[in-house]
């Protein structure tokens, strides 16, 4: 059973603080790593830049950091959809959703709107944070659907790109080829 104070096995909350040091937690079982296909939606330059450089996680997002930094993901293809539309900016092409295969690792669940793990999962242990659908988030329909929250960007694989008006992509010289944007010759 792991232990309430830092949820780690092999010891027990009276222990913690004076034993957690001695520990070699690789010894012990580790939690199961879940795979998830999970959602990402963006602009076609935001795409782009994902493509060529990876997530970057340390920079303020358009639409801020509600369980702090983080890749932020969902199992809705119509959340995402929402984010590549320009949600919360106008968004010429309509955008693209990145289809995500993401290992959740050690997850925190949030439970209501007060939870003080909203931000401070991060230092806790976990290494990625759901926000259920109806809790938290902005009015309307993004707050119908979930929510997650990816700390380490290489548990993360871009597996294909749906691009959200094909045409309009065209037209600014981009097309999808074997599951990526390509520039058009």
């Amino acid at each position: 059973m792991p232990c309430s104070q830092c949820g780690q096995s092999g010891h027990n909350v009276r222990t913690c603080q004076e034993w957690l040091h001695l520990i070699h937690f690789d010894l012990f079982e580790s939690e199961k790593v879940e795979k998830k296909i999970l959602y990402h939606g963006t602009s076609l330059e935001s795409a782009l830049n994902i493509q060529q450089h990876g997530f970057i996680t340390n920079i303020h997002g358009k639409n801020g950091r509600m369980l702090g930094n983080g890749v932020y993901a969902t199992s809705s293809i119509d959340k995402a959809q929402l984010y590549a539309n320009g949600f919360h900016k106008s968004n010429l092409c309509k955008g693209v959703i990145l289809k995500l295969s993401v290992e959740t690792g050690k997850c925190c669940t949030l439970k209501k709107n007060t939870d003080v793990n909203r931000k401070e999962w991060i230092t806790k242990g976990f290494d990625c944070c759901y926000l259920p659908p109806n809790i938290m988030g902005r009015k309307g329909k993004d707050l119908m659907f979930d929510e997650y929250c990816i700390k380490d960007t290489r548990k993360i694989k871009v597996v294909d790109v749906i691009i959200c008006n094909s045409s309009k992509v065209y037209e600014y010289g981009y097309m999808k080829k074997k599951n990526r944007l390509c520039k058009i010759n």
